[in-house]
């Protein structure tokens, strides 16, 4: 259990553009180029395999 630890979440999406994570087929993504043109819904999936 952490205690004193309160991280916050980002004031604006920019914060996370630079992020790059795998994409369903494993293929890097950075994170920025999903709302480049367009909006985006980001969704982070548990996996309990």
């Amino acid at each position: 259990m952490l205690t004193g630890h309160n991280p916050s979440p980002p004031v604006t999406a920019d914060e996370l553009a630079d992020i790059v994570l795998p994409d369903h087929e494993c293929h890097d993504v950075r994170l920025g180029d999903l709302w480049g043109d367009r909006p985006a819904a980001l969704v982070w999936l548990r996996h309990y395999g």
